[in-house]
């Protein structure tokens, strides 16, 4: 069946190229972008008397089309290879794609002040991230003028989990103060959310125009379909810093595992990470390693080719340490809270905490720091003796 639809798919481009010739003394196309077949998932043929195949129809329902289309167009079909269609692809991309980039939408729109797109921050994780944009439009640009779907849409994939996981991750302090860099990171968010809406468009047309609408200027287009394709800057892509974040994306991710096989919560601190490599290139670089201090938390990072594994932590608590992480995991139940409500950065509350003897002599020694943190214009405390923390917010 492949074999004879092979054939007459030839013949009928062949034909028009003959029509084409005879009529009009050139050739039908210069390009052609030939697919497979999609099969159903046990790589039969889809049948409509087997029934072994999802209603297309309520595929977009559920998922969406945007995410159909860019699982078909990230797939290897466009390479002129069969696809076993799978639902939970397409669930993927919504999770890992399309929820991932509406959750950073939603934060912008939640500290938005106005802020002009730009990307002249000098903030390193800014610099990155207008970096990383940069090569994706050179790489998607590529693909799309080759001819190569899939090289055009798959890094599509790897950008929006640096954006999403790793730059929102690590830029979220930099938007609770009122200071330069809130303004240069919310800067270079909207910039990169404007860039990717360009250069994601015919990939995931309706989710890239809402996103355009989102942080368009007043001054052009109505939609993203009627914008000029964007273009890399060579200048501002910084190779030698995306290699040593990917190195601390790299380390972090062991330590963080490290910690889960522990079971230690991240929200406790401790005190050092040890990393194997004595010659990583980050091992200079004092402002990525505060990142994977912040991400990992630790207080020190030391380098050591003397222990057995790529990364070690120092897992030894002392009395201040437990006491910082009893803070952090309060620090947390408190935002837990004020999202429930529904509560906004700039919204100031009272904030009453019944918890035991430790943790309210705790909280009443590190009032001052724990009022900014929580947003609070009072912190009330009571003792109990069920050893259970509660804790009531009113705004």
């Amino acid at each position: 069946f492949i074999g004879e639809a092979q054939d007459q798919t030839r013949a009928w481009f062949y034909y028009m190229h003959v029509l084409a010739g005879a009529l009009f003394k050139k050739e039908a196309f210069k390009n052609c972008i030939v697919t497979g077949i999609v099969l159903a998932e046990d790589g039969k043929k889809m049948s409509k008397k087997l029934k072994n195949y999802p209603d297309p129809v309520e595929m977009i329902d559920k998922y969406g089309a945007d995410a159909m289309r860019f699982y078909m167009l990230n797939s290897p079909v466009v390479q002129a290879d069969n696809l076993s269609f799978s639902e939970k692809g397409v669930d993927e991309i919504v999770k890992k794609n399309i929820s991932r980039l509406y959750n950073v939408l939603e934060f912008y729109q939640l500290y938005q002040n106005g802020a002009q797109a730009s990307d002249g921050s000098k903030n390193i994780l800014d610099k990155w991230i207008i970096s990383r944009l940069n090569n994706l439009i050179k790489s998607v640009t590529e693909g799309y003028e080759n001819y190569r779907v899939d090289l055009a849409v798959r890094p599509l994939t790897d950008f929006i989990d640096d954006f999403s996981v790793w730059y929102l991750r690590r830029s979220r302090e930099r938007f609770k103060e009122e200071s330069q860099d809130k303004k240069n990171a919310l800067a270079t968010l909207r910039y990169v959310l404007h860039e990717l809406s360009l250069v994601m468009a015919p990939s995931m047309p309706f989710f890239a125009d809402y996103i355009f609408r989102s942080v368009r200027k007043n001054d052009e287009a109505e939609s993203v379909h009627l914008m000029p394709w964007p273009k890399s800057s060579q200048k501002l892509i910084y190779n030698s810093l995306e290699e040593k974040m990917a190195e601390a994306r790299v380390v972090v991710n062991l330590a963080l595992a490290e910690r889960a096989a522990l079971a230690i919560k991240v929200r406790q601190p401790l005190a050092a990470l040890k990393i194997r490599s004595t010659k990583s290139e980050i091992r200079n670089n004092n402002e990525i390693l505060n990142l994977i201090k912040d991400e990992v938390n630790v207080k020190e990072i030391i380098f050591d080719d003397k222990i057995a594994k790529e990364v070690e932590l120092d897992v030894n608590l002392t009395e201040e340490l437990i006491n910082e992480g009893m803070l952090r995991d309060l620090a947390r139940q408190v935002q837990d809270e004020r999202k429930k409500m529904g509560l906004k950065p700039e919204n100031r509350v009272s904030v009453s905490i019944s918890a035991d003897a430790k943790l309210v002599k705790l909280i009443e020694k590190n009032k001052k720091v724990l009022l900014e943190y929580f947003r609070a214009t009072e912190i009330l405390t009571e003792k109990n003796e069920e050893g259970k923390t509660k804790i009531w917010i009113q705004a």
